[in-house]
């Protein structure tokens, strides 16, 4: 314990020596406003399940029609064999092109009260549009899906169980 106090008398005047720089201001934080997704909700005890829906979720997720030159599903970025989730920096999509950031999980976005890591989207159904549309990831429109998915006789078989 001597030899602790020695180097405290010793250093201490070296510190108080030093010259006091002040440190930059912080930056301003960015105004994050989720008021309108709506007060944050328990998960709920039972979730009801539609055997049908869940078939055609299934199919459509590694559907490769999803995107415009029929090459990559939503499951080439969140494969569920992987957590749903690519686990690189930034994914790649369309063509190899590499995105501007990294897939999140899919496990249980359901149950997210935002979509997408900035939160831009209320819900899974608005989020869809992003990946499907987004010219990095599946560079693809609606007419052009459509298409494709109403020449595909099971697919329209199971949309029409699955939602009457």
């Amino acid at each position: 314990m001597p030899v602790f106090r020695f180097a405290l008398v010793l250093i201490l005047p070296l510190l108080s020596a030093c010259e006091k720089t002040p440190l930059p201001p912080l930056p301003a934080v960015p105004s994050l406003s989720i008021a309108s997704a709506g007060p944050i909700t328990p998960l709920p005890e039972k979730v009801e399940f539609n055997a049908d829906q869940a078939a055609l979720g299934r199919m459509l997720f590694s559907d490769p029609r999803l995107s415009r030159n029929n090459s990559i599903a939503c499951a080439h970025c969140h494969p569920l064999d992987r957590y749903g989730t690519d686990g690189l920096p930034q994914s790649v999509g369309i063509d190899g092109r590499t995105g501007t950031m990294n897939a999140p999980t899919v496990y249980n976005s359901a149950y997210n009260f935002r979509q997408f890591w900035n939160g831009r989207a209320a819900s899974l159904e608005a989020q869809v549009n992003g990946p499907l549309t987004h010219p990095d990831e599946m560079d693809s429109n609606w007419s052009d899906v459509l298409s494709k998915l109403n020449d595909d006789k099971a697919i329209r078989l199971l949309t029409e169980q699955a939602f009457g």
